[in-house]
């Protein structure tokens, strides 16, 4: 697993797209206090109790995945629902129509009343409250980082998945946090603005990910490289090496109704893609670090037969001819 990487996702996208859910509760804690010490010490109080407790979910979340083995269509239709909840958020914050309202997830009504009940400290517990309970208001990166905890299937990997995600999100999260209590209604409109655009578009990526992982390969990029198989007797063979960038090579070119023995080799590569899954085939492997993966499947049908990792992030494809 990459945390670099994932901790480089909560940097950009992760800490906008969690502040268009969760900052405006936020804002809405430090409203009524006085002083930029005392909003400052409220907004580190609620990434604190945030950073633990998501610390904590990515441990349970791990464990989950290593007990229930989930499949890629599992994961597929996760990663779609994901899109479309994105999309709806962003549809709210441009306001299109009151029915996406319902896709502000807010903490139940109990534990709102008891967070703005609250009158010595109050906007220090409640910013700590709303720390704990962002967890019941996730953002759509939030939730395909989460996905990636449950798909690790390990408890250490998913907490510490989930701890450098959430630590990326922290410095872009606090300064346009402590930004936002000093706006005025003009800019708060146009950063919603600014943040539905974002979402629409991590949507769009959200789904095209999906759907790899139901076997479609929905993309714009080309493959980066193609090679032919080397056909040796009745088997063809194929080698394929893992990158964190990619696959070399992306897209092969084999035959129909010949054997084709597999090659998979890691080749130091760290993030999801070490995971590698043909969904057509319903085949999802982890490539080990010291020995080649291998796997033979003899193709039926002209056509394309798409691979990717568990996530839907990489990708490549055979081309059956």
């Amino acid at each position: 697993m990459n945390y670099w990487l994932i901790f480089l996702t909560g940097l950009t996208t992760g800490g906008l797209t969690c502040l268009a859910l969760q900052g405006g509760l936020l804002a809405s804690t430090l409203v009524n206090t006085s002083g930029k010490v005392a909003r400052i010490r409220g907004i580190s109080l609620f990434l604190i109790a945030k950073l633990i407790v998501y610390t904590i979910v990515g441990f349970i979340l791990g464990y989950l995945g290593k007990v229930f083995a989930f499949t890629p269509q599992t994961l597929g239709f996760l990663n779609i629902f994901i899109a479309l909840f994105m999309l709806g958020v962003a549809f709210e914050a441009l306001k299109l129509h009151p029915i996406f309202r319902y896709f502000l997830i807010q903490p139940p009504k109990f534990l709102r009343r008891l967070i703005f009940r609250q009158e010595e400290n109050k906007g220090d517990f409640s910013a700590l409250a709303l720390g704990i309970f962002t967890v019941l208001i996730p953002c759509g990166t939030t939730q395909a980082i989460l996905a990636l905890a449950v798909s690790g299937g390990n408890p250490i990997q998913g907490a510490l998945t989930l701890f450098f995600f959430v630590l990326g999100t922290i410095p872009i999260f606090f300064a346009l946090a402590y930004l936002a209590t000093q706006l005025g209604e003009n800019y708060k409109k146009f950063f919603a603005r600014f943040v539905a655009v974002v979402l629409i578009l991590l949507s769009i990526y959200t789904l095209s990910n999906g759907l790899r992982l139901l076997g479609i390969n929905f993309t714009i990029k080309k493959p980066v490289q193609t090679e032919n198989s080397i056909v040796v007797g009745d088997m063809q063979k194929v080698e394929i090496k893992l990158t964190n960038r990619g696959y070399l090579p992306s897209q092969i070119k084999i035959k129909q109704n010949v054997p084709v023995e597999l090659t998979v080799l890691a080749n130091g590569a760290t993030t999801c893609i070490r995971v590698f899954v043909i969904p057509k085939l319903n085949y999802q492997e982890i490539v080990p670090d010291t020995e080649p993966l291998k796997f033979t499947f003899t193709p039926k049908e002209k056509g394309t037969i798409p691979f990717t990792c568990s996530m839907g992030m990489y990708h490549g494809e055979f081309i059956v001819e």
